[in-house]
Parts: structure tokens; sequence; C-alpha cells
């Protein structure tokens, strides 16, 4: 299989799968693109050697088949940032879901389940199980549930402050 091919695979992958708030993209760099006229044309238009062919960005975090190719798209993303005289905190604003009830008091177990049920797509098959069954409960969930749900919330979250 070529590497054209492979990439094909992926993005039909993706396109069918879905990937909410996933940007994933081959960037045109280097090959027969910067040749001659063509390679000054590009230039001016941004495009930059060395990067990735294949890269995803997801919630600032970026992606690409290879290691190495994760390091440099991430290094010239940087670089491009810095040369806008942007910061990240500028480009990319993470959501967080309430940890503090409107009272005052801690967050309840409903407001938990209801924020991982919105990133339900992160989840895995067994605690996609788990949150569509605890959506279903009636009456209050034992402590192994609410451990449970609140460790899926604080890994999509992030702890509370």
């Amino acid at each position: 299989m070529t590497e054209a091919q492979l990439q094909r695979l992926i993005f039909e992958h993706v396109r069918a799968r879905g990937a909410p708030r996933t940007f994933l993209f081959h960037p045109m760099n280097g090959g027969i693109h910067q040749i001659g006229r063509r390679a000054g044309i590009n230039s001016a238009m941004g495009v930059v050697s060395g990067v990735a062919d294949l890269i995803g960005v997801r919630e600032g975090r970026f992606f690409a088949p290879h290691i190495g190719e994760r390091a440099a798209a991430g290094l010239k993303a940087d670089q491009l940032v810095k040369q806008l005289g942007l910061r990240w905190s500028d480009i990319i604003a993470v959501e967080r879901a309430p940890t503090v009830a409107a009272d005052g008091g801690e967050i309840s177990w409903r407001v938990m389940l209801g924020a991982c049920c919105d990133r339900s797509d992160e989840l895995s098959v067994k605690e996609r199980g788990f949150i569509d069954t605890l959506s279903r409960w009636r009456g209050a969930p034992t402590p192994k549930q609410i451990k449970w749900l609140t460790d899926i919330h604080e890994r999509l979250w992030g702890r509370p402050d």
C-alpha cells in the first residue's frame, strides 16, 4: 500500500466515523509542489517544508502517524503562532465543565453526568455503556458509581480548581 492510498483510507475512515472537535488535514508541503516558480508562490502562501503529511488537531493537541511528525508539526505550529504575535490561549479555548453548583456547593452527579454525555465520543465503549445506564438510573447512585463517574468527569474536564 502506498502512502497516498493509506492517507485516502484514513480520511475515508474519519469521514465515515465522524470526529467531533477534530481538524484533520494533509498540508501541501514539498514534493512536486515545491519545484521552480511554484516554490516561490507556495512559500508566499505559507507552505512550510518539513511539516508532516497528515496532521490532526484536537483541543490543542497535535496528532500525526509518526512521533517525529507530531513533534515537527507542533514546532512549526508554535513558530507560526509566535510569528503572528499570538499565544496559544488566543487560538484555543478549552471548554471547562462546571465544577461548583449554583448554590456554591459541590457539583451534583447529574451535572457531571450531563457534562460526560456532552463528550461521550471520547469515552471507551465500557464507559459509554456506564454513562448510558446511569442516565436512566432511578434514585441515587452507589458510592462506587459516583467514584467512577467522578473519575471519568475529571479525565474529560480536569480536576476542579
